[in-house]
């Protein structure tokens, strides 16, 4: 909670951050080493190649219970890997473009009725792309149904995120696995009678 009560406040200090290009191509990630709410610098511990003093990007940083975005700008403040944040998107025709990025991942609590119940053994499932919205996983057949909600850990940049989520769409891939399309869930939100 210390962590969500931090990002709400615009300290990304820890957080890791996606960093993809204009098409949603990822170009690297990182982690926050420390930012500045008030002039949005944010120093992060390394950059891509791709990028470099006055090359743009876009940010996506895995605060919880949701990401956030950002367009961002490389300058040179005194200190390097630094990154200029502001609000907004390039035009785009996805109100939450996706990212790919593949990574593990395990459910470790499922949701029933506002309850948390703690899994015994963690569903082990990976992170096919994220968006600031929601996030795609593949799983094992039958391992959620539509409407299903959870916790799982994602490991990203050797760091482990927890997110919120709710199934809204299901894909069969195979005689063994399924994609799951999941949004993101906001502390004390309320299930929604749409289906």
């Amino acid at each position: 909670m210390k962590e969500q009560a931090k990002a709400f406040r615009g300290d990304y200090t820890g957080c890791v951050v996606i960093l993809f290009d204009k098409d949603g191509k990822t170009i690297g990630s990182t982690l926050v080493k420390n930012n500045n709410k008030e002039t949005l610098l944010m120093q992060v511990q390394s950059l891509p190649d791709q990028l470099s003093v006055g090359s743009t990007c876009r940010l996506l940083i895995l605060t919880e219970p949701a990401p956030c975005e950002y367009q961002g700008r490389i300058v040179k403040d005194g200190a390097t890997n630094t990154i200029a944040m502001y609000h907004g998107r390039m035009r785009d025709d996805r109100r939450n473009r996706r990212i790919a990025v593949t990574a593990p991942a395990q459910i470790e609590f499922l949701v029933y009725d506002g309850q948390q119940y703690a899994l015994h053994t963690p569903i082990k499932v990976t992170l096919i792309n994220i968006s600031r919205g929601g996030m795609r996983l593949s799983a094992p057949n039958d391992t959620l149904v539509r409407g299903s909600r959870f916790h799982a850990k994602v490991n990203i940049v050797n760091t482990e995120k927890s997110l919120a989520a709710e199934v809204v769409n299901m894909l069969d891939v195979d005689s063994e696995r399924t994609e799951y399309g999941c949004r993101f869930l906001i502390a004390g939100e309320k299930r929604s009678g749409r289906r």
